[in-house]
C-alpha cells in the first residue's frame, strides 16, 4: 500500500507529527490528541503505511469502521492484485484488518488465546478514550503478553478527568502522549471555525436553594457526630505509634496520613502533644506550645474513619453513616457531593434558558440559524399524554421551542425512536422515507417518524443533509445520538443542555459545532449553569461540575485584548451569588454573543500574539478564608490602590501595612527561589538528554507564580510541567529530599530514579544562588526519620496557595 499524493495535501500540523513520528516510536507506542476534523485517520493510515506490518484497527463503532474501510480504498493506492491486503473483518484477517472494539473482545473472551493465531505487530486504537474499562483492561493484559507489539492510538478527547486507576490503565496502553494538535492550531490553520463558550447563569429558586442547604445541614449533623464520636477517641488513643511515637518511627512511616489525623483529632478532644510528638515534628516544647495546630477538617476524618471501618466495621457511627447513605457497596464513601439533581429540579428555568438563548440567537442569525440543543433524555411520554411541565428532554423541548419559535424557524427533533418534522420538510423532502409517519399528536403541522434499526441511517442522512442546506434551522437531539461520531459542519450554534460533566463528553459534543462549513462561519457554545443565591463560587454544586468537564479546554477569554487559555478563569464568573449578579452575568453573555462578525477578528488577534500552546504551572497565592478547590480558580480581583505607608498611618492601619509588606517581602523571595528551581530543572532535563535547549518563561506578580518552557515541543512542554508539579507539591514520599538551610523540597521522580541522576539534579542546584543543598536518602533509617520529620512539619502547616496548570497561547 503506498500513498496516492495526487489526492492528499498534508497540512503543516500534519506534516510536523509525520516527521516526528519515528522519535514518537522509542517507547514502542505513539500517542497522538487531535480535536474532529483534524485528520486523525489520514495519519494513522499513512503510519500504518511507513510501518508496513501487520496491523489490526480497533475502532468503536460499525460507523467508523465503514470509514477506516473506505478512507483506505479512496485514497491510498492498494496492488488490486493482492485480495489479502484489507479486511473488514477478523473472521478473514488481512494484513491490514478493521474491526470493532466489542468483535474483539468478544472474541477473546471466549478463545483467550486466538490473538496468538494472528501474528501481529501493530494494534491502532482508534478514539482510544473509550479504553479506561473493560476493553482497555483486556488490552493491556494483551500488550503485557505480547512486549514486542507496537500500538498508535488516536483520540480527540484523552480521559484526563478520570479517576486515578482508570487514567494508569488508560496511560499502560497507550502510553504517555507523544503529541496534542491544539484546536486553537485548528482555527489558525482554518481546519475548525472561530468559536465561543458561554455560560447562562440560572438563579436557582427558593426550593431549590432550602433543599440545598437542607443538605449540608444533614451533612454537618453527621461532620459533627464523626468529630465527637469517643469510640473513635478511645481507638486512636489505642494506637502504639501514637502513645510511644519515637519507638514506631517505621510504622509512622507506612501510616502517616493517619498518624497526623489522629494527632489532630486528639488535639480536637483537648489531647495536648507529648515532647516526644514534637520532637518528632522537629520542634521543641517550647516552640511547640507556640505552634498553631491545624483545625480537624474533613481529610482527616476520612483518613481516620476509612481506617476505623477496615478494623471495626461494626461501630455504631458506621450504622449512622449507612442510614446515611455515606456506606454502601461494603464500602465507606464519605462527604458526597450534593447530587447533580440541582439542575434537575430547575426544569421550567432551564427551558426559559434554552429558549431565550435562541431567540437572542436568532436576531442576529435570521434564516441562517443552524442550531442543535442537545439532551440527555427523551421524555416520550409526555408524546403520549403525559405532563410536560417538570419534564426535561427532547420532546419537552421540542415543545417549548416550537411554541415560542414555530412561526419563524422551521425545527426538528430526532432521538433513537423517531424524527419529528414540520409536514411540509417531511412530505417534500422525505417522501420516500416518510412510510410509516403520524401527525403529531398535539402540535399542529408537525409529523412523527419512527426510527428503527433499518431507516434511522437514512432518516440521521435526511435530518443531517435538512440543517446542512438550512431547510431545517433548529434540531433538539439526544447525546446517545448525536454525540461521538455524528458531524454536519454548518452548525453554528450549539446548546449543550445535558447534565455532561466528563470532559470526554463535553469536549466530543462541542466539536459538533466546531467543523469549519463555511469559510465565513463562528459558533457559539452554550452552557447552561445553576446557581445557588448566598453560595460561593467553590461550593456552587452545578458549576463546579461545569468547570471540571471546561476547565482543560483552551478558548478565548472575554477580556480585551482577548487571549487563548484554558481553565475557569477565562469565564470571568462573578464571585458574589445574587438573583442580580446572575442575571447580569448572563446579560454581559448576550451581549458578547451578539458580536458574531467581531469574533473571527478576535480569533486572528489572539492567535497571532503566539504560535502553540504552552503549559505554564501556575501557583496562586490566597487567602485562607477564600481559599478553594484547586480546579476552579476564581478569577483574582486585584487591588487598583496599594496601600501607602503614610495612608496607612493616618488610616490608623500602619500595623496592617507592615504585615503586608512583610507578606510581599517573603512572596518575592518564594518566587527567586522557584526561579532558580525551575531553570535547574530544565538544565537536568537538557543534560539528560530529555529536551533540547530551551528558556524558561516565568512571570511573577503580587498574588502569581508561573513559569514554562519557551518554543518547547508538546512532549517537552508536559514533561517540563509534570517534574515542576512534583517539585513543588506538598512533600509525599520521594526517593530523594534535597536539603539545605531553612529549605527542603523533594527531588523529582524523573531524577530520583538514581542516586547519579539526582546527584546531577543538585550539581545544579548548588550552582546558583540558592541555599546549598545536600541529597538525603528515605529509604534507609536515618533518611525516613528525616522524611517523617518534615511530612509532620507540612501537615501542620497552612498553606497558602494553589498549584495548576493551563494552557496558554503564547
Amino acid at each position: 500500500m503506498w500513498l496516492s499524493d495526487e489526492k492528499i495535501q498534508w497540512r503543516s500540523y500534519q506534516k510536523r507529527l509525520l516527521a516526528n513520528f519515528s522519535t514518537y516510536l522509542t517507547n514502542d507506542s505513539v500517542h497522538l490528541v487531535a480535536p474532529p476534523g483534524a485528520g486523525k485517520t489520514f495519519l494513522g493510515i499513512e503510519m500504518v503505511r511507513r510501518l508496513d506490518c501487520k496491523t489490526l484497527i480497533l475502532v468503536p463503532s460499525l460507523l467508523l469502521k465503514k470509514q477506516w474501510l473506505t478512507t483506505i480504498e479512496a485514497f491510498f493506492l492498494v496492488d488490486s492484485a493482492d485480495s489479502c491486503y484489507l479486511s473488514g473483518t477478523i473472521e478473514e484477517p488481512a494484513r491490514i484488518t478493521v474491526e470493532t472494539y466489542q468483535t474483539i473482545y468478544n472474541r477473546l473472551k471466549e478463545e483467550p488465546t486466538y490473538f496468538d493465531q494472528l501474528h501481529l505487530e501493530l494494534l491502532v486504537f482508534d478514539e482510544a478514550h473509550h479504553l479506561k474499562k473493560s476493553w482497555g483492561e483486556l488490552l493491556v493484559a494483551l500488550k503485557k503478553k505480547h512486549s514486542k507489539l507496537l500500538t498508535i492510538s488516536l483520540t480527540a478527547t484523552p480521559p484526563i478527568d478520570s479517576s486515578q486507576a482508570e487514567w494508569k490503565q488508560y496511560l499502560d496502553l497507550n502510553g504517555m502522549i507523544d503529541e496534542e494538535i491544539s484546536i486553537p492550531e485548528l482555527v489558525k490553520e482554518e481546519v475548525l471555525c472561530p468559536h465561543q463558550d458561554f455560560l447562562y447563569l440560572i438563579p436557582a429558586n427558593q426550593e431549590i436553594t432550602q433543599h440545598y442547604f437542607a443538605f449540608l445541614a444533614k451533612q454537618n449533623e453527621l461532620v459533627t457526630a464523626l468529630m465527637e464520636n469517643q469510640e473513635t477517641v478511645d481507638y486512636l488513643l489505642s494506637l502504639d505509634f501514637v502513645q510511644q511515637p519515637l519507638e514506631h518511627s517505621a510504622e509512622i512511616y507506612e501510616n502517616f496520613e493517619l498518624f497526623t489525623s489522629a494527632l489532630i483529632f486528639l488535639n480536637y478532644h483537648g489531647y495536648e502533644l507529648t515532647p516526644e510528638h514534637w520532637q518528632l515534628l522537629g520542634i521543641s516544647k517550647k516552640q511547640g506550645k507556640k505552634s498553631a495546630i491545624p483545625p480537624l477538617g474533613k481529610k482527616q476524618l476520612n483518613t481516620i474513619y476509612q481506617r476505623l471501618f477496615a478494623q471495626q466495621p461494626d461501630l455504631s457511627i458506621f450504622y449512622q453513616l449507612k442510614k446515611a447513605g455515606w456506606l454502601y457497596d461494603e464500602g465507606l464513601h464519605m462527604f458526597p457531593e450534593y447530587p447533580d439533581t440541582v439542575a434537575n429540579h430547575a426544569v421550567p428555568e432551564k427551558k426559559q434558558a434554552v429558549c431565550q438563548i435562541l431567540i437572542k440567537e436568532e436576531v442576529q442569525l435570521k434564516q441562517d440559524m443552524t442550531a442543535v440543543v442537545l439532551t440527555d433524555r427523551i421524555c416520550k411520554e409526555v408524546l403520549a399524554g403525559g405532563d410536560d411541565t417538570l419534564a426535561y428532554g427532547v420532546v419537552p423541548l421540542f415543545d417549548e421551542i416550537v411554541s415560542l419559535l414555530g412561526t419563524t424557524q422551521q425545527i426538528g427533533a430526532i432521538c433513537g425512536e423517531f424524527l419529528l418534522l414540520p409536514q411540509q420538510l417531511v412530505t417534500v423532502e422525505l417522501a420516500e422515507l416518510a412510510i410509516g409517519m403520524k401527525e403529531h399528536p398535539y402540535i399542529s403541522g408537525y409529523f412523527c417518524l419512527t426510527m428503527d434499526d433499518k431507516n434511522r441511517q437514512a432518516l440521521m442522512q435526511a435530518a443531517t443533509r435538512l440543517l446542512t442546506e438550512k431547510k431545517l434551522n433548529i434540531l433538539v437531539g439526544t447525546v446517545s445520538l448525536l454525540g461521538e461520531g455524528w458531524d454536519c459542519p454548518a452548525i453554528n450554534l450549539l446548546i449543550l443542555a445535558n447534565q455532561a460533566s466528563s470532559f470526554v463528553q463535553t469536549q466530543q459534543l462541542r466539536g459538533r459545532g466546531l467543523r469549519l462549513g463555511a469559510q465565513d462561519k463562528v459558533t457559539n457554545i452554550w452552557h447552561l449553569g445553576v446557581g445557588l443565591p448566598g453560595v460561593s463560587l467553590t461550593e456552587q454544586p452545578d458549576l463546579t461540575r461545569i468547570f471540571r468537564r471546561l476547565g482543560y479546554i483552551s478558548g478565548l477569554t472575554f477580556e480585551e485584548p482577548s487571549k487563548i487559555e484554558s481553565g475557569g478563569d477565562r469565564f470571568a464568573l462573578p464571585l458574589n451569588y445574587t438573583t442580580t449578579t446572575m442575571e447580569t452575568y448572563t446579560q454581559s453573555m448576550f451581549y458578547f454573543s451578539s458580536e458574531r462578525t467581531k469574533l473571527k477578528e478576535r480569533w486572528t488577534a489572539a492567535l497571532a500574539s503566539g504560535w502553540h500552546l504552552s503549559m505554564p504551572v501556575i501557583i496562586r497565592k490566597v487567602d485562607q478564608e477564600s481559599q478553594g478547590p484547586e480546579e476552579l480558580l476564581p478569577v483574582v480581583v486585584k487591588n487598583t490602590k496599594k496601600p501607602t505607608f503614610w495612608r496607612s498611618l493616618l488610616n490608623g492601619s500602619l500595623s496592617e501595612y507592615l504585615q503586608l509588606r512583610g507578606q510581599q517581602k517573603q512572596w518575592q523571595k518564594e518566587c527567586a527561589q522557584k526561579k532558580i528551581l525551575a531553570i535547574c530543572v530544565q538544565k537536568t532535563l537538557q543534560q539528560l538528554g530529555e529536551i533540547a535547549e530551551r528558556k524558561v518563561v516565568v512571570e511573577a506578580d503580587q498574588q502569581e507564580f508561573s513559569c514554562y518552557l519557551e518554543n518547547a515541543s508538546y512532549r517537552e512542554g508536559q514533561l517540563f510541567a509534570a517534574v515542576i508539579l512534583e517539585l513543588f507539591a506538598p512533600i509525599e514520599n520521594p526517593r530523594y529530599l534535597a536539603e539545605g538551610k531553612k529549605v527542603v523540597f523533594p527531588v523529582p521522580e524523573r531524577f530520583a530514579r538514581n542516586k547519579q541522576t539526582a546527584s546531577l539534579f543538585l550539581k545544579e542546584l548548588n550552582q546558583q544562588p540558592f541555599p546549598k543543598c545536600q541529597l538525603v536518602y528515605t529509604r534507609n533509617p536515618i533518611g525516613r526519620q528525616k522524611l517523617v520529620a518534615y511530612r509532620m512539619a507540612q501537615s501542620f502547616q497552612v498553606r497558602n496557595n494553589t498549584m495548576t496548570q493551563k494552557n496558554i497561547w503564547t
